[in-house]
């Protein structure tokens, strides 16, 4: 959103008769606009809207401006203009700035490892951890930290008793592992960036690798793949991880963690 820039109001008085003055000055600030937006914050913007209440204005400085109408608002049903009821409803005209400005604006913004902006003053480990994490819910967010105390509360049980036997809580951590806006890689991004940030104060760390498996042999699972040798039927998830350790062997946290399922066919 920050590359949409609001024109938030634009106004020449009546008394101020001149034959195209609206969509001249229209025209003159989108020229510079591009320019003074990236030379005073830093980067450009690709769009411009703003919105005409149409039962006052008509949009016509817009239109000879060469923006371009794509809709209307919702409106309320308790609105009001030049004294009559109105249903609220206003005009959306946008003014593209660049060329593939929809690809731009849809375009999910992709921050590196340890680009993401750290917890000024955390609560507690959880909240040092996880506390960046981006998943556009903060719902989600506030069950990621409650997730992450009770497991660590009784590492290695089962999901029940490690929500402490509530029902509601078990719900809503099943919910969670379901919601596809929650994957491995990006609840692992805030860790890992606070894992660099504690790898800085040292100099000298080691990055030791290993491989793990993980039976559900078991469980029906889908998509499970083979984790032993062919004689053997156990199936499950393979896991790769790199565990950075200070040289007294005191960890400081994952560096990176791949998961993945062997395919039969390929596994020999």
């Amino acid at each position: 959103m920050q590359r949409v820039v609001c024109d938030s109001r634009f106004l020449i008085v009546p008394t101020v008769q001149v034959a195209n003055l609206a969509s001249h000055v229209l025209g003159q600030c989108l020229n510079r606009l591009a320019m003074d937006w990236r030379e005073r914050y830093g980067y450009a913007p690709v769009l411009v809207e703003t919105f005409v209440d149409s039962d006052r204005y008509t949009g016509a400085s817009y239109r000879a401006a060469n923006w371009i109408r794509v809709g209307e608002t919702a409106g309320r049903a308790d609105g009001y203009a030049n004294g009559k009821v109105s249903n609220g409803k206003k005009q959306i005209y946008v003014y593209p700035l660049r060329q593939g400005w929809q690809s731009r604006l849809c375009r999910e913004s992709k921050l590196g490892i340890g680009e993401l902006p750290r917890p000024e003053a955390p609560q507690d480990w959880a909240e040092e951890e996880f506390g960046s994490v981006e998943l556009f819910d903060e719902r989600l967010k506030e069950r990621l930290l409650i997730i992450a105390r009770d497991f660590y509360g009784q590492p290695g049980e089962l999901v029940p008793q490690a929500c402490g036997g509530s029902m509601a809580k078990v719900k809503a951590a099943y919910r969670f592992f379901d919601n596809r806006n929650t994957d491995m890689q990006g609840l692992l991004q805030p860790h890992i960036g606070a894992t660099i940030d504690r790898i800085q104060e040292h100099k000298v760390v080691l990055a030791v690798q290993d491989i793990t498996t993980l039976s559900y042999t078991a469980h029906a699972c889908k998509d499970m793949g083979p984790i032993n040798t062919k004689w053997n039927s156990a199936v499950g998830l393979m896991v790769h991880d790199t565990l950075a350790f200070t040289e007294d062997g005191v960890p400081l946290g994952l560096l990176d963690v791949q998961c993945w399922s062997r395919k039969p066919e390929e596994s020999g």
